[in-house]
Formats: structure tokens, C-alpha cells, sequence
């Protein structure tokens, strides 16, 4: 499986819509899993991969008045990720890549709200931070496809799982994509 990144700044307001290039996009939700149906782009033929996953972290942020608005937002691509073969590992295998997304863009709400920024450097820092995850989103992400096999070891696949789940649970405070830090004398 070939796992796709991209980079966009813009936000998104519908968890699952059209474009107006027509990219058929789901925002990760913990209860929305991923099906066969989510991937529309063709299948690349020529590809020795079974399945191609296309995700992406955005990022966004504003000054409100007093406060710091900012989104980071892990979205699925469907218009550009395939699926060869109707098999529930691969499926799975899939959308632990999904997964792993939402967990960076967790890492990077974290990190986002425990640093020290002012009016003039707040697009600096998260730009800063969104890259350093971003690098190590994508090192986790071959990681995992090379562990796994592709999909093809269960037991590997099962332990990445577990893992993935344990960490999104544990930054669960930061599971929410909008955050606000209301800015004050110590901030700026």
C-alpha cells in the first residue's frame, strides 16, 4: 500500500463534500471508518501495491479579538486513493494509515497549545511545528508499511493497531480539530 501526503491550507467546514475540483474528502471522526466505497480515484494497474491512501493534515490559523483561533484538520482524499482488492485486512491496513494521520495532527494541537507565541510569530511556530510532525508523520508511515508487510503480517498489523489506538486515546484532549487560546499579557 502506498500512503499519499498532502500538504493544504486551507480548512474544511463539512465533514465529507465535493470541491469544485470534485475531491471527494472525509474528515477523520473516531466512528466513521473508512469502506471499499471511500475510494474513488481509478486503480493504478500498472502498481504492484493492492491499495493507494491519500490523507492530509491542514492547518489554519487566526486572530480573533483576543484569542487565537486555529484548526488542524486530518482528511482523507478519496478522489485520489484506490483500492485493488475487496479484502477486510487490507481495508483496515488502510485506514490505520488514517489513523496515524489523525494522531500527528493531535501531536500537533499539543504542541501548538503549550507554545509560548505572540501576535507577530504564531504563523512561524505552527508552521515550525506542523513541518517536524509532518517529517516524522511520514517516517511513521513507512515504518508502518514496511512492519506490516503491506498488510500482510497480522499479528504486526494487530500490535500497530493497539499501539495507534493507545495514542489517540491518550491525546484525547487534543482530539478536537478548532482550538482557541485566549491571548494575554504573558502571550504577546
Amino acid at each position: 500500500m502506498k500512503l499519499i501526503l498532502v500538504i493544504f491550507l486551507s480548512f474544511l467546514s463539512a465533514p465529507i463534500y465535493k470541491t469544485q475540483v470534485d475531491e471527494f474528502r472525509i474528515i477523520w471522526n473516531s466512528t466513521r471508518k473508512l469502506t471499499f466505497l471511500d475510494f474513488k480515484a481509478d486503480v493504478d494497474k500498472s502498481s504492484s501495491l493492492s491499495a493507494s491512501t491519500t490523507i492530509q493534515i491542514q492547518k489554519k490559523a487566526s486572530l480573533v479579538e483576543d484569542s487565537l483561533e486555529y484548526s488542524i484538520v486530518c482528511t482523507f482524499l478519496g478522489s485520489k486513493s484506490w483500492i485493488k482488492a475487496t479484502k477486510k485486512n487490507l481495508l483496515n491496513h488502510e485506514q490505520l494509515h488514517f489513523d496515524i494521520g489523525e494522531l500527528y495532527a493531535r501531536k500537533i494541537r499539543q504542541q501548538f497549545y503549550t507554545l509560548e507565541y505572540s501576535e507577530k510569530n504564531y504563523g512561524i511556530l505552527l508552521d515550525s511545528v506542523y513541518k517536524v510532525n509532518w517529517k516524522q508523520l511520514i517516517l511513521e508511515q513507512e515504518k508502518y508499511d514496511i512492519e506490516t508487510g503491506h498488510s500482510v503480517i497480522d499479528s504486526i498489523q494487530q500490535r500497530w493497531k493497539n499501539e495507534i489506538d493507545f495514542e489517540l486515546n491518550e491525546l484525547s484532549a487534543f482530539k478536537d480539530t478548532l482550538c482557541t487560546i485566549l491571548i494575554t499579557e504573558e502571550n504577546e
